[in-house]
Parts: C-alpha cells; structure tokens; sequence
C-alpha cells in the first residue's frame, strides 16, 4: 500500500521554479557510435516546472498548484536482419517449391516475377536498402523515440471551523510518446508507434474531529484513463482494398501497414500483432472510517466501496482478468461496439 499526501496551501504566498537540461552536445559519444550511420545517438532532454500556493481567504481557504513538463528527443541504434538484394529478385540459395503449383526453383535461379504473389512483392519492394554486410543485422538505423509529457495538480483546502477541515483536489497527467518503425513504410511499421496516456483523478475530503478522542472521516475518489498504442500508419488502406486478401479487418480504426510477416532467420516484418490496442478505465471510490480511543484502546471502523468500468480494445472478455485481493469481485461484460468490450467490475 501505498499513501501519499499532497501540500497545501498556508498563509503566505510560497512558489519554486526549476528546470533540468540534457543535451546531445553534452552527452559523451558511448560504446553504440555507429561508424555506418556516424551520428552521435540524439539525446535532448528538458524538464521544468513550477509550484504555488497560498491562501484564499486568510486562516480559512487556501489553494495549492503544480505543474511540470517533459520533453525528450532520443535516438538509439538498432539492427534488423533484411532479405538481400537477390533475395528480392527472387533468387535464393536453396531450392523453392510453388505450394500452390508444385514447381520447383533450383537454388541460384530466378523466379519468375509472374509467379511471386503481389503482396508478396510488394512487401519485399518496400524494405530500404541495406548498409550492411551479410545476411543478419545487415540494417542498421538510429531510431526515434519521442516522449513529451504533462502534469499538474490542483488543491483547495477549507478551515470550516476548529473541528471541522475539508478539500478538494485534482490532478491530471498526459505523456504522448512515438517509437519510430525500424524502417519506413508498409513493410516497417513494427513497434509500439504512437502511445497515449492521459490519467486524471480527483478527490474530496471531509474530516470531523467529533469530540477530542472520536473522529470522523469521509472521502470519494474519482480516476479516468485513456490510454493505448496505435501502429504509426493507421487508418491506410486495408490488405483487402489493396490485394484483395480476406479475413482481415477492413474498419480505418484498425487499418494500415502490412500485418505480420514472419519469415524465418529474418526480422519480423509489417505491423505488431498487438496493435492498435487501448484500456480506458474509469472507477469511483467512496469511504467512510470512523476512529475511537478508549483510554490505551482504540477502535476504528469503515466502509469502502470501489466500481471500475473498463472499455477495451483488442482483448476478449474470456481472456481478460485483473489482479484482485477481493475474492467477492464480480464481473459484468457489455459490448459496445464491433470490436469494443466493456468490463465492469464492483
């Protein structure tokens, strides 16, 4: 468990400013320099923000803010291995048989590009071309990933009386990032792409010191999420529009890029298997705790309830399950829409 608590606001007016810096032209060049790009690995690095609070009505209410930024630009130096340049044109080192048609292509031999399937060559028309030797890891390239994050918070405190305190709070917190794919292209398209994040929750609060050894205490939670990953060519033409393959989902939501290829002592080429994909929960959390001391005795006693609702994309609901402590947790399922599964826990 963990219990964090928040500052608040007093009598006088209290703020800090900050701001932390990395940059590319300070970073040493580190054992990943690549000779065959030669570039230096990007890494830009800002993190800033500020605090105030102070009092709205003096000895009464008082107001606490927050708000930090970041922002980073970072290459890192990574290797695919990529069919070669005769592997493209259709010669390879071992011999083929046509599944469909029973003919045999001797190794070293060319096949015929009426043979080779369109999606297949247009897959293998789309890979960049390789600055490397042999026939593994002979791609490399400095590859993107951008975070750009922000936060902040928002609290009032209320001085009902001399027993009686109570506030209200809100935080909210958005990180966008973007992993770029090893290469370019339908063919590329691997990796988590874009993800989002946007977390807000609030919560109020209400204290009652009922006498000098009883307390009451009432508090009510609220959390929102939206957050997944989406392939960076979403909402492109789909493999059934373009080469007539069915099966696959034709919706733009889930279309764009080739999907997953697998071909043996190669890297895995086209979009992640698990994407696009997204968890938007939203939950309520109300409580009650009431302590009394008695004499060295003390007695506490509460009631919490927690309702989560969750609105998800690429899991079926059989398959879908939550850690929990609450072996009495039911699960409630409503589909609202052609590939959407709302889960509702209580």
């Amino acid at each position: 468990m963990v219990n964090a608590v928040m500052k608040s606001g007093t009598n006088q007016f209290h703020g800090t400013a900050y701001e932390f810096l990395r940059n590319t032209d300070l970073n040493a060049t580190g054992f990943l320099f690549s000779p065959a790009v030669f570039v230096k690995p990007t890494l830009q690095r800002n993190q800033f923000g500020a605090t105030i609070g102070g009092p709205i009505v003096k000895n009464k209410v008082f107001f606490f803010g927050d708000y930090e930024g970041f922002r980073q630009l970072q290459r890192y130096l990574n290797f695919d291995s990529l069919p070669t340049a005769t592997d493209r044109a259709g010669i390879l080192p071992v011999p083929v048989v046509n599944p469909l048609t029973g003919v045999v292509y001797p190794a070293n031999t060319q096949i015929p590009i009426a043979s080779l399937n369109p999606f297949a060559a247009a897959l293998l028309g789309g890979l960049p071309t390789l600055n490397g030797p042999g026939r593994s890891n002979n791609y490399e390239a400095l590859l993107l990933i951008r975070d750009y994050s922000d936060k902040f918070d928002a609290k009032i405190d209320g001085q009902i009386n001399d027993r009686m305190t109570a506030f209200l709070r809100f935080s909210q917190r958005k990180d966008v990032q973007f992993y770029q794919p090893s290469f370019p292209g339908p063919s590329g398209g691997d990796g988590n792409g874009y993800i989002h994040s946007i977390d807000q929750n609030a919560s109020a609060g209400y204290t009652w010191t009922v006498t000098p050894t009883s307390l009451l205490e009432v508090r009510l939670g609220w959390t929102h999420i939206v957050a997944g990953k989406q392939p960076a060519l979403l909402g492109g033409p789909s493999l059934q529009s373009l080469y007539g393959i069915q099966g696959l989902p034709a919706t733009p939501n889930l279309t764009g890029g080739f999907n997953t290829q697998s071909p043996s002592g190669f890297t895995a080429l086209g979009r992640q298997t698990s994407n696009p994909q997204f968890q938007n929960p939203t939950s309520w959390d109300p409580k009650l705790n009431y302590s009394k001391t008695l004499g060295r005795h003390s007695i506490k006693a509460g009631y919490e309830y927690l309702n989560i609702h969750t609105e998800i994309l690429d899991w079926l609901c059989t398959g879908f399950k939550r850690m929990s402590s609450k072996s009495s947790e039911s699960c409630t399922v409503r589909r609202t829409g052609p590939e959407i599964v709302t889960v509702a826990y209580s």
